[in-house]
């Protein structure tokens, strides 16, 4: 699947992704949700957070970035790089294929601290009818 393909596919369709923890990381993650039309993305844990993500088709055929930040975050006013950044791609292999996926990928939350991006979710979006 191409990305002209994909970006059609947004268009008309709603596409449902899901987060889910990252087997590799011992310490506890939020999970998230993000629904296509406004790329909506959402921090769990104690506190909710909210906001919409920036959708770039990259050069490759049919991968996209997802990249955004949190607004209510009052540390993610001060920095303008993004909180999140997710990879999605639809080079998947057969055994993700008959799983019922159509994109797969990771996601990448920055550690303000350390200044460095560690994955936290391996991400999935389901075809239609699975």
């Amino acid at each position: 699947m191409g990305s002209r393909t994909l970006k059609e596919q947004m268009v008309y369709e709603p596409i449902i992704g899901r987060w889910l923890p990252w087997d590799c990381i011992s310490r506890r993650r939020s999970t998230a949700l993000w629904i296509r039309p406004l790329c909506q993305m959402t921090s769990g844990g104690t506190k909710r957070y909210e906001t919409i993500g920036h959708v770039t088709f990259t050069k490759l055929e049919g991968s996209m970035f997802i990249t955004g930040k949190f607004k209510q975050d009052s540390a993610g006013k001060q920095q303008k790089m993004p909180h999140f950044c997710l990879f999605l791609t639809t080079n998947i292999i057969d055994a993700d294929f008959y799983r019922g996926y159509l994109l797969t990928g990771m996601v990448e939350r920055g550690n303000r601290k350390l200044g460095i991006w560690e994955s936290t979710h391996y991400a999935y979006v389901k075809r239609e009818g699975y």
